[in-house]
């Protein structure tokens, strides 16, 4: 009986830190998070869409501060959390300096 029990309990820590886990969310890219929470408004081509009421993002000449304040302002459906939040600064960001390759 007590190896029955043993057994059992074992099984059950293993799903509860298990491999895997629904309990705790995989890291999300600051390209996923912004494809997802951002681009619905926003884009990140380097002219006006009419499609995005939000306008482009390449437009705008901001500091990481002052985007960082934009991200945690924008009403999105979700909140984001503060790593979710850099990662959208972080990747932002990066994209304006780069050659704007997507």
């Amino acid at each position: 009986m007590s190896r029955v029990l043993g057994l059992a309990a074992a099984s059950t820590l293993w799903v509860l830190l298990g491999c895997g886990s629904a309990a705790v969310p995989p890291r999300q890219s600051g390209k996923a998070l912004f494809d997802a929470d951002c681009s619905k408004c926003h884009s990140l081509i380097g002219n006006e869409s009419l499609r995005r009421p939000g306008g482009d993002l390449l437009g705008y000449r901001i500091n990481d501060r002052q985007l960082a304040q934009f991200v945690r302002e924008m009403p999105i459906r979700r909140p984001l959390n503060p790593t979710q939040s850099a990662a959208i600064v972080k990747y932002v960001s990066a994209y304006e300096r780069s050659p704007r390759k997507r």
